[in-house]
């Protein structure tokens, strides 16, 4: 198994990166490869004294950023990091991609360079998030902001399957996130996609569910389009950190609230760590040939090991055999090609 680790694009510097990719590389007994500049990633390795025989790099000159335009940057820049580590897994020389660079140039050049799968409408980027009760998947999360109501079944479908195969729940919870519970709410696209959810086959359809009800545990797998799907998740990462400042602010009130913070202080870690969705990895392109994983791009080294540990599961679960397959049987009314 070959994981390919852009090592370009994020905010931190590949020093951040690479320490942990060769850990991942020895624990989890995959190959890597390290995309960038080779003079770069050569040199961390020395100063660092990192050495193994699993780890390998492909040179990569330049860097697609945030400020690029991403149809334009990956069509027009074959030798950016990420348009290199995409085509290293398009050859077959790789099995996945992780990478901490643009969101959108990844999921265009995944779309443009890996294609989606046979039979699928839209590929959907997938995070799983921390609830009360145990991780969910929140599918789309910003890859599509307009949907057909057609497309949410397959990411219904999408979503069940990598809940059950890692996370082995036998028949996920899917629900459609809305204004309100009853069948009648939202846009007539809502109340489509309810339709079309309740008529999809190798799905556990529960109903509508409003936002507030997927952190709460209610469901496995959270379906919505990408404009919601990325103001929730945009939200939740706000609220999180907008309840730890204020936390922190609390407890160096005076000398009691100081004392406080100490005693506090192993239990609000733990709890951080607990709501803190990168522990499971990146989230993930769903519905493309190959793998595509995309970290935070304020990710140091953890997510990546978290993300390479993610692939591998993922490949030897056969997910993507999977998905294909569930969605041969699904209902030519849902597929309609």
């Amino acid at each position: 198994m070959r994981i390919v680790i852009d090592c370009f694009g994020g905010d931190l510097p590949p020093s951040e990166i690479v320490p942990f990719a060769f850990r991942a590389a020895e624990d989890e007994q995959v190959d890597i490869i390290l995309v960038g500049d080779e003079t770069v990633l050569k040199a961390t390795i020395e100063e660092q004294k990192l050495a193994s025989n699993r780890v390998s790099i492909v040179h990569a000159p330049n860097v697609i950023t945030n400020d690029d335009d991403p149809a334009t940057a990956v069509r027009h820049d074959p030798e950016a990091s990420m348009s290199v580590a995409l085509r290293l897994v398009k050859s077959g020389e790789g099995d996945a991609v992780i990478s901490a660079g643009s969101t959108g140039a990844l999921i265009t050049g995944a779309t443009l360079i890996l294609r989606r799968m046979k039979g699928i409408r839209r590929a959907a980027l997938a995070p799983v998030i921390p609830s009360s009760k145990g991780p969910y998947m929140l599918i789309d999360s910003g890859a599509n902001a307009e949907c057909a109501p057609e497309f949410l079944p397959q990411f219904a479908v999408m979503g069940s399957i990598y809940m059950k195969e890692m996370f082995g729940i036998e028949r996920p919870r899917v629900g459609l996130i809305n204004v309100g519970a009853e069948e009648k709410k939202g846009t007539e696209f809502l109340r489509t996609s309810h339709q079309l959810l309740k008529e999809t086959d190798g799905i556990n359809f529960i109903g509508n569910i409003e936002g507030r009800d997927a952190p709460l545990g209610a469901v496995d797998v959270a379906v919505c389009d990408g404009l919601v799907g990325n103001v929730l998740l945009k939200s939740m990462e706000g609220t999180m950190a907008l309840v730890l400042g204020e936390l922190k602010k609390a407890f160096k009130t005076n000398i009691i609230s100081l004392i406080g913070a100490a005693i506090t202080n192993p239990y609000l870690k733990k709890m951080k760590k607990t709501f803190d969705y990168k522990e499971y990895g990146g989230a993930l392109f769903l519905g493309i040939n190959g793998l595509v994983i995309k970290v935070h791009g304020s990710s140091n080294g953890k997510p990546f090991y978290a993300a390479v540990r993610q692939a591998k599961r993922f490949m030897e679960s056969g997910i993507n055999q999977k998905i294909s397959t569930e969605l041969e049987k699904t209902s030519k009314k849902v597929l309609e090609l």
